[in-house]
């Protein structure tokens, strides 16, 4: 075991494939204990460069994507995978979940709340004032 421990991870892959095959030709396994850390890695990485590079082009330009069937006007600006596995006593739980940054095509007028402002919320059907309130603190 010694030997393995200053191979590199391609020269460990290698062995291992030997020993794989001279075990099929034996017919039967080895006995193997396996001792694994408890651990835990997280990834987060953009995935548009990788989507871009298939043939995914259209929907990260504004003059060309048509995604009509979730919004009108809208294009993906950005687009994120994130990973987690925790590996423990009870067993191995992984966990993958893709984000994407949907963006107006034509950029509205922005109108930023900074400073003390009243808010009414109105049902409109029914014209019902449901909420009235008033910030007064500066933001």
């Amino acid at each position: 075991m010694n030997s393995l421990r200053s191979m590199g991870i391609s020269s460990m892959m290698q062995k291992l494939d030997e020993e794989e095959r001279k075990t099929a030709e034996d017919g039967f396994p080895p006995d193997v204990e396996v001792y694994l850390p408890k651990f835990t890695t997280q990834s987060h990485f953009s995935i548009r460069y990788i989507l871009e590079n298939m043939g995914l082009i259209d929907v990260f330009q504004p003059s060309f994507a048509n995604l009509t069937k979730i919004s009108k006007d809208v294009f993906v600006s950005s687009i994120f995978q994130s990973t987690r596995i925790i590996v423990n006593e009870e067993g191995t739980e992984a966990a993958a979940l893709s984000v994407a940054a949907l963006i107006n095509k034509a950029s509205p007028v922005r109108f930023y709340f900074d400073r003390p402002f009243a808010y009414l919320i109105v049902e409109k059907t029914a014209n019902l004032l449901l909420f009235a309130g008033e910030i007064k603190s500066h933001l």
